[in-house]
Formats: structure tokens, C-alpha cells, sequence
């Protein structure tokens, strides 16, 4: 009962915003525009650009092409090869964005090689093997699109 109470102090407060304020995009932060934007604007392309896989998809369909895409997962580990492979740009291992310099490294990851289990076990472990300062991580995890 509790939550019903909240979701309507929630519309509530949205739709007096929406009344007394003339300009809401005037002083607002860029969260709440999006917020704004998510709530009273319906289109649904929103939906579908959120999503990377389903975006791909919407991309490919309009003749623009885009990475290939090995799997689909929901596993935020899978986030680390892609800063692995940045990292080991970096380090000088593949040229920036060469998709056959890539493509070697992951073949490397799945031949199980010493440079594969280097790059196998994430950005941070890539960075200090090549002695390299600016990987994108977080106490240990790779961060994503970067």
C-alpha cells in the first residue's frame, strides 16, 4: 500500500512541475531533461537505441555498418575485453581500431596463449604487464565504452 501512495506522490509532483513551471528545460541539469524527456516524450526509438544489440540491429536494417558482434550476454564481465583490447592499443599490441588487429587478439584469448590469458584477464592485468597508466577501470573492473 505504501508504494501505491509513493507512485501517486510521484505523478503528483511530476504534474505540478509541469503546470507551474513555464520554461522546464530553462534551469534544470541535464538528468532531469532526460528524465523530463523519457516520461513525456513517446517515442519509441528511445527504446530501441538504449539497447546496443537491439540498436546494432536498427543500424543494419538502414545500410550503416557497425562491429561485428560475437554473442550476446548480460554478463558484465564480457565488458573487459573491450578495455583489454584498448589497453593492449595503448601498449602498442594492435593498431587503433583495426578490426584484424583485434580479431588476432581474440583469437590469441582463445588459443589460450600467455599473451591470450594476459589479455583474458582484463584491462588492469594488461596495464601492468606493459607498464601502461590510463586504463579505464574501476577497482579492478573495466569500464564500458571506453
Amino acid at each position: 500500500m505504501a508504494s501505491f501512495f509513493k507512485r501517486v506522490q510521484n505523478r503528483l509532483s511530476w504534474q505540478y512541475l509541469e503546470i507551474t513551471d513555464p520554461l522546464p528545460f530553462a534551469t534544470r541539469d541535464l538528468s532531469w531533461k532526460v528524465r523530463w524527456r523519457m516520461r513525456n516524450d513517446r517515442n519509441p526509438l528511445f527504446i530501441v537505441v538504449q539497447d546496443k544489440y537491439k540498436g546494432k540491429e536498427y543500424a543494419s536494417e538502414r545500410g550503416v555498418r557497425s562491429a561485428d558482434q560475437y554473442f550476446v550476454t548480460d554478463n558484465p564481465d564480457t565488458i573487459e575485453i573491450g578495455g583489454s583490447l584498448g589497453v593492449a592499443a595503448e601498449a602498442g599490441l594492435m593498431r587503433w581500431g583495426s578490426e584484424e588487429d583485434a580479431q588476432k587478439l581474440i583469437d590469441e584469448i582463445r588459443a589460450g596463449t600467455e599473451l591470450g590469458r594476459i589479455l583474458g584477464d582484463g584491462a588492469v592485468t594488461v596495464g601492468r604487464k606493459y607498464n601502461i597508466e590510463r586504463v579505464p577501470a574501476v577497482k579492478g573492473q573495466a569500464m564500458s565504452a571506453y
